[in-house]
């Protein structure tokens, strides 16, 4: 009946009622709220695109992060609790890096602009990179890397570019 287009929680329970329906009004009107939204809801994910201005800011901002990093490790981070990613982002910054989480799509088109197509291999699954900086200690950040990843038997390192080098 809900796929035929009757929304009314009232007509519906009625019509189940009459069907042998033991439920109460309470619990089919609470389905059929939950019900509006998720098709209220899918309807608009699905019609919601990001705009040229957002799409052009991040692929700068990717492309930026890339070209200005000597060093970057990417991993997956799946897994990973807000407060654990807060810490590792925390015991990064004092040895010179960044920890993002990235949109791979956007991440490759980014690398194919800087010219550094080794990562492209990289970017598969929920994907979060370290970008080092130039006068950051690259060692330090692999270690504190490695460190979480035992500790968390979540991360995983996938690998990185060291001054033009694949790891």
């Amino acid at each position: 009946q809900w796929d035929s287009g009757a929304r009314n929680a009232t007509a519906l329970w009625r019509n189940l009622k009459d069907q042998g329906f033991r439920g109460s009004l309470r619990f089919v009107g609470e389905w059929a709220t939950r019900r509006r939204r998720a098709d209220k809801a899918s309807a608009e994910t699905l019609t919601r695109v990001p705009s040229a201005r957002t799409i052009a800011r991040l692929m700068t901002i990717g492309r930026d992060n890339l070209t200005k990093a000597e060093t970057v490790i990417v991993a997956d981070y799946r897994g990973l609790t807000n407060k654990q990613l807060e810490a590792l982002r925390d015991e990064l910054i004092p040895h010179g890096a960044r920890f993002r989480i990235v949109k791979n799509t956007l991440t490759r088109r980014a690398a194919e602009q800087a010219g550094a197509e080794s990562l492209l291999v990289m970017l598969e699954g929920p994907t979060a990179i370290a970008f080092i900086e130039t006068d950051g200690d690259p060692a330090a950040v692999a270690k504190a890397l490695a460190a979480t990843a035992k500790q968390t038997n979540v991360l995983t390192l996938r690998g990185g570019v060291l001054e033009g080098k694949t790891l």
